[in-house]
């Protein structure tokens, strides 16, 4: 085998940019000097995180669906406050039958209303 031979050898997935003779970043289709995520990163060169949670990097490297700058830990926070608002709405009780089931759960009996108010 020639030396020419071995250089054209790829092991993975090729760069499928023209030309290109790199092996493709895993779950892409091309290598990382092709990549968009190379691109998309210099658009965060200095920029800093604005949401701030607790283990904030600082640096941010994405951006959520109303454009605010997040580091890879606030965006994984900010995904699973938005999972569980999504899950929250989808339980269809009111908050009358919502305080009962809290009361009943915390062993607080009933509240009974005085007779003189009125109901609708």
């Amino acid at each position: 085998m020639t030396l020419d031979r071995l250089d054209s050898v790829v092991i993975g997935n090729r760069c499928e940019a023209d030309g290109c003779e790199c092996v493709a970043v895993t779950g892409q289709d091309r290598c990382y000097d092709h990549s968009v995520d190379r691109l998309i990163e210099a658009l965060f060169v200095n920029e800093k995180c604005k949401f701030g949670g607790v283990n904030c990097e600082g640096n941010a490297s994405r951006v959520n669906e109303h454009d605010v700058l997040m580091c890879e830990t606030c965006y994984d926070v900010y995904q699973r406050i938005q999972l569980g608002r999504a899950n929250r709405r989808t339980i269809a009780i009111d908050e009358e039958q919502y305080a009962s089931f809290m009361r009943g759960m915390l062993g607080i009996p009933p509240m009974r209303r005085d007779e003189g108010e009125e109901t609708e």
